[in-house]
């Protein structure tokens, strides 16, 4: 529902609750219920607010504003809490701050 919804307050409340849980077995089962992909859209909305493909905008430091112009829709998170984007040309972006970028 938080992913579907695009609701990143009910991502952290329902991430929060889990991470609450003594039970190992019931986070688990959490994610069985998860695709690949929905597992790591949860983390990205919690973590960002952002989704996989989701479009937006570069709003960074102005010396890279003309590289990464355009449309761009989020690609995946790394372990560092960075976005890598995909370009219109379907190129990818470095690894971003989540603050360098806006949602459209």
């Amino acid at each position: 529902k938080a992913i579907a919804n695009v609701d990143r307050s009910l991502a952290i409340q329902v991430w929060d609750e889990l991470k609450a849980k003594a039970k190992r077995k019931l986070r688990e089962e959490v994610k069985t219920q998860l695709t690949a992909r929905e597992s790591e859209n949860f983390k990205i909305l919690v973590t960002f607010g952002f989704l996989l493909d989701m479009r937006v905008k570069y709003v960074g430091d102005p010396q890279y504003a003309q590289q990464y112009e355009g449309v761009l829709e989020v690609y995946g998170m790394d372990e560092y809490g960075q976005i890598n984007c995909r370009k219109p040309n379907g190129y990818l972006t470095t690894w971003m701050k989540p603050e360098e970028l806006q949602k459209l």
